[in-house]
């Protein structure tokens, strides 16, 4: 039996008992059938509020997720992309300096057969004097100016591939030497060069050394 149903039956038998207590009892009733309806509305709209609650915190738990999953990924690719930097910044000075390596050890040779052959040339000098040849007229041979020629040469194109401009003014300052060594206008001065350029040569050495240390 439904609450409408068991309300009149009340007001039925209130009336046959004491009709006088029937307006009390109906405006009571009215009363209580407008709080009823005022609940069901208040339930509904509480409802409908927990609803919007719902869905906004499932909204920001979507968004909060997206974020968090961008995040991630940004987070991902930056440090894949700096490990590939890194990767590559090594590579390229490896590269570097196994080409100053191979420079440097060139360049020690060629300087190396350059002192060798500014002393032969020295010798020759001598024996041309000793033969009665004025020093300024003798002739080197052939064969010793053209080797001569190519170590030079040799020395011009590796200094310029050496990273270190001082290192490169110190090369290009014993290539100077060595040649002014060879145009000496007597013996006693072509010896003062040669001791000179020999000292510079032991200087320049070295420090092909500490820059081919450092490319290691």
């Amino acid at each position: 039996m439904g609450s409408s149903s068991k309300l009149l039956i009340c007001i039925g038998y209130i009336n046959l008992v004491n009709p006088g207590l029937l307006p009390l009892v109906t405006t009571h009733s009215a009363l209580w059938r407008r709080l009823r309806y005022n609940s069901r509305i208040i339930d509904s709209h509480n409802g409908w509020r927990g609803c919007m609650e719902s869905a906004v915190w499932g909204l920001l738990g979507t968004i909060v997720g997206a974020c968090a999953s961008t995040l991630a990924t940004w987070l991902t690719v930056r440090s894949s992309s700096k490990l590939q930097e890194d990767r590559v910044r090594i590579e390229r000075q490896e590269r570097t300096n196994s080409f100053q390596r191979d420079t440097i050890l060139a360049l020690q040779e060629a300087l190396h057969d350059m002192m060798r052959l500014v002393h032969r040339a020295h010798f020759e000098d001598r024996m041309s004097l000793l033969k009665g040849v004025p020093w300024q007229e003798a002739k080197l041979s052939e064969e010793l100016d053209e080797n001569i020629r190519e170590a030079t040469r040799k020395v011009a194109l590796l200094v310029e591939r050496i990273a270190s401009q001082d290192l490169r003014g110190q090369v290009k300052q014993l290539a100077i030497a060595a040649h002014q060594s060879l145009l000496a206008p007597d013996e006693n001065e072509a010896r003062s060069r040669i001791e000179q350029c020999s000292a510079e040569f032991n200087k320049t050495n070295e420090a092909l050394g500490t820059a081919l240390r450092l490319h290691y």
